[in-house]
């Protein structure tokens, strides 16, 4: 037998041939707050999230070279190498001041400090080092650590780009967006996602998918919007991935596809993704784009509900324990029926 559950999990739209869209399974999935038009600092995934080490971060530092979990494994250093790096680092190589930074900003080999990572990445961006440029502005941007400072973060970021960092390029984008400790700015944010994106750089590409799709500082775009989502997607990065998800889940400028929007939910929610693990929850949980799921639906819950995402947490278990007690019940009903009827021949 079965089981068909009446959930009050939110469905994906459906959206007809004009484009509109219609209530499924008796619920509606709204971007933002207002249903409709959507504040910046309202876009689903959008932010800093406050997750633990399997949930993605938007500002790991150092990913490219195997730090944060989006280097996909914790790396480690012994007495002897770190004794080497220490050594070169005093001789002036920026590189090894740079990545005595990482160790010290993750704890790997050392005992975790920012401070410390703060004063290597200092003394390697003085040397002329980009990327560590780039994290100090990333770092002072968002007060990873330490207190924010817009006008320390400004001033490694643009020596950052100066030396042609697209990190620096897109976070100092992000800072006028979203206007994060200056006058929002959505022209110059559009011009310098772009610069960023021109060097294939994934979050460049993803945030200028943004301007286009919401229409900040360029024209509405939807086909623009999507190629840059799925040229960041390619290069594995979760966000855009999630976002191509949304516009392919409501035919938002290209056809709705429920199968699609799965695939795409279900790398970025593997990639630790809280938003997508919930899209991949709820679209389990209410058969779009494959089979009902009660089983997985919970398990993707039970993964959102243990990332302390704050902004993501209450939502995964509300649902997650509403689907456990009412599959809990059916299956329990299921079982009386069987017994009773146990003894019935043909």
């Amino acid at each position: 037998m079965i089981l068909a559950l009446r959930i009050t999990i939110l469905a994906l739209p459906l959206a007809d041939a004009a484009g509109e869209e219609e209530d499924n399974n008796g619920a509606s999935f709204e971007v933002g707050d207002d249903g409709g038009t959507v504040s910046v600092n309202q876009l689903p995934g959008h932010g800093l999230g406050g997750g633990n080490e399997p949930t993605y971060d938007p500002y790991t530092i150092g990913a490219k070279h195997g730090f944060g979990n989006r280097g996909g494994k914790k790396l480690n250093i012994d007495d002897a190498k770190l004794a080497r790096l220490r050594n070169t680092a005093e001789n002036g190589n920026k590189d090894s001041l740079y990545f005595l930074g990482l160790f010290y900003y993750y704890g790997n080999g050392v005992t975790r400090s920012r401070s410390k990572a703060v004063e290597y990445f200092t003394e390697a961006a003085k040397l002329g080092h980009a990327e560590a440029k780039s994290n100090l502005g990333m770092i002072f941007a968002e007060g990873l650590g330490v207190r924010k400072d817009t006008k320390a973060a400004l001033a490694w970021l643009n020596q950052g780009i100066e030396l042609g960092n697209a990190d620096a390029m897109w976070l100092k984008g992000v800072m006028y967006r979203d206007g994060n400790g200056v006058e929002a700015n959505h022209t110059l944010s559009f011009l310098l996602f772009k610069k960023s994106a021109k060097l294939r750089n994934p979050k460049g590409l993803y945030h200028l998918g943004i301007n286009f799709e919401y229409g900040l500082g360029t024209k509405q775009n939807f086909t623009v919007a999507f190629k840059c989502y799925q040229e960041a997607a390619s290069l594995k990065d979760p966000e855009a991935q999630y976002f191509m998800g949304l516009m392919v889940a409501y035919g938002r400028g290209v056809d709705q596809n429920f199968l699609k929007a799965l695939e795409m939910f279900t790398k970025a929610a593997e990639a630790g993704h809280v938003p997508s693990q919930l899209q991949v929850a709820k679209m389990h949980a209410n058969g779009q784009g494959i089979a009902r799921d009660y089983d997985n639906a919970i398990y993707w819950f039970n993964l959102a509900a243990e990332s302390k995402n704050e902004l993501y947490v209450p939502q995964a278990v509300q649902w997650r324990d509403e689907l456990k007690a009412l599959l809990s019940e059916a299956r329990a009903s299921q079982r009386l029926t069987t017994q009773k009827f146990s003894n019935l021949r043909l």
